[in-house]
């Protein structure tokens, strides 16, 4: 009966080692395929290698791109020279919202670049993105209706917005005369005509 006894308690002590042993084996095969995801990626995002250098320009600031080569998709993920006329904005989510009048609503964190200033079809215009502080200051619509139609060069990133080939990320954006070339933003104020004139002691 004792030698049962201790045959016994062998045996539970032999399974409870083997359960252990078996336990570590499956947990160190697990833990092989861990993976950490990154903190800086949102959920239902994938990570892109956008560049983050706007210096980095493809193309020269005395040779800018016209928006008809922003729309042909070729410049995609490229910071980029652009000029342009400012002929509207986006008040919607899509670029079928787009509005080619100053109405009161009007939007001041959008613009849309055109290569004509009467341009009012919206398969030949793309929307700027505007971010919070100087330049949606400077130029939006809503604050500055008299911007309609005025022609500007601006250094931004080529991207997808509202679902179309736009810029994001602007990095320069400076207000032209056909005329003078570039004016001081700072110091600027447009008649209805879209001559830029500059305010001296502002």
């Amino acid at each position: 009966m004792v030698f049962s006894i201790k045959s016994a308690s062998l045996s539970l002590h032999f399974v409870r080692n083997l359960l252990v042993s078996l336990l570590l084996v499956w947990t160190c095969g697990a833990c092989s395929h861990l993976e950490v995801v990154d903190d800086d990626i949102g959920e239902g995002e994938e990570e892109t290698s956008q560049p983050t250098d706007p210096e980095e320009s493809s193309n020269e600031e005395d040779d800018p791109l016209t928006v008809s080569e922003i729309m042909s998709g070729g410049y995609l993920d490229l910071f980029v020279w652009v000029e342009g006329y400012m002929v509207g904005y986006v008040n919607g989510s899509s670029i079928s919202a787009s509005v080619f009048n100053n109405a009161p609503d009007a939007t001041n964190t959008n613009f849309l670049l055109a290569d004509s200033p009467d341009e009012t079809d919206i398969t030949k215009v793309i929307p700027v993105e505007l971010k919070k502080g100087t330049y949606r200051d400077q130029f939006n619509f809503y604050d500055h209706p008299e911007l309609m139609g005025c022609k500007v060069k601006l250094l931004a990133l080529a991207t997808t917005y509202f679902r179309v080939n736009g810029l994001k990320n602007l990095y320069t954006c400076e207000l032209l005369t056909d005329e003078e070339g570039p004016i001081d933003d700072q110091n600027v104020s447009i008649n209805l005509n879209h001559e830029a004139t500059i305010i001296e002691g502002r």
